[in-house]
């Protein structure tokens, strides 16, 4: 798919592959994968990552996508509006780096 105009790869689900909210995650439990994308260039919701790594097979493939490294410790991350008592998206360098 060709990048858009801001330089950002965007794309809608793939028709017929499964694809969910890190908040459904934890329903994924006891099932098994062969292979999975986490998609944290918007947040990183680091219990879903966790959850979704349980259900691979060994030998499996999990890719991270991830904003820029250079950039990421200042992005506003979405998943903040979980955890943080704020009305709008913060960044979270300290885990970044962490």
């Amino acid at each position: 798919m060709p990048a858009t105009p801001t330089g950002r790869w965007r794309a809608p689900p793939i028709a017929g592959l499964p694809h969910y909210a890190p908040a459904a995650l934890r329903t994924l439990l006891g099932r098994e994968f062969t292979h999975v994308i986490f998609n944290a260039r918007r947040g990183f919701h680091a219990e879903a990552f966790a959850a979704l790594a349980g259900t691979l097979h060994a030998g499996s493939w999990l890719l991270l996508l991830a904003p820029p490294w250079a950039s990421w410790p200042q992005q506003p991350d979405e998943d903040s509006l979980r955890w943080a008592d704020v009305a709008d998206p913060v960044a979270a360098p300290n885990f970044i780096h962490h």
